[in-house]
């Protein structure tokens, strides 16, 4: 576990709710799970098959949990898929393996599963799990959008929403060495409107933004 102290895991439990998707071919465990998630999350199932990890690339999950104690599915291979997918890459696993079962515990961590569960499962402990990953994805994707604006305020005009100079001269390095490597033509248009003083004296300058 984490020592460091996580301010963005002191949000109330109560505000806590995610998409999660649950990958284990037992009814009952399902039934179970659905039960003890239903104040936390949009509950999705799966009862395993080797395209578990195809199916849940459809749908922006919050967290996954996949049974590593499947009997015709590998949850293993489906863990290791999901890390492969874009669409899945950054999503929280959290696996649920048997007591005992250590060998296979350590290749779903070596493969970067977030956390675990040991069956047989408290209750209590797997809601607090469950919650701290929603929490964790929650705040990841909060990090991520607030580095999206700030690139897109660091390279976009504010009135046009157009690229601005800083991105031109950066993207333009990078498209000049593509076509010196493609042997293929690069165009740059450069356009002007004549005048434009009269707008602003005219109309302010606001219309001529």
């Amino acid at each position: 576990w984490d020592s460091e102290p996580n301010d963005h895991l002191d949000e109330p439990d109560e505000h806590i709710y995610g998409t999660i998707l649950v990958v284990d071919e037992q009814e009952r465990v399902m039934e179970r799970i659905a039960k003890a998630l239903n104040d936390v999350g949009d509950l999705s199932f799966l009862p395993g098959g080797e395209d578990a990890a195809d199916r849940a690339r459809e749908k922006n999950f919050d967290l996954i949990i996949v049974s590593l104690t499947m009997r015709n599915t590998d949850g293993l291979r489906v863990c290791s898929k999901l890390r492969t997918y874009e669409e899945t890459r950054n999503v929280p696993i959290l696996v649920m393996v048997d007591d005992g079962n250590t060998k296979l515990l350590v290749r779903a961590l070596e493969m970067g599963v977030n956390d675990y569960v040991v069956r047989p499962v408290d209750r209590m402990e797997f809601l607090a799990r469950v919650k701290t990953q929603l929490k964790r994805k929650r705040y990841a994707d909060r990090l991520w959008d607030n580095f999206h604006l700030s690139m897109q305020l660091a390279t976009t005009d504010a009135v046009t929403g157009l690229y601005n100079r800083h991105y031109l001269t950066s993207h333009l390095e990078t498209r000049l060495q593509a076509t010196h490597e493609s042997g293929k033509q690069l165009s740059v248009l450069m356009m002007d409107i004549d005048h434009f003083k009269k707008v602003n004296d005219t109309y302010g300058h606001a219309v001529g933004d």
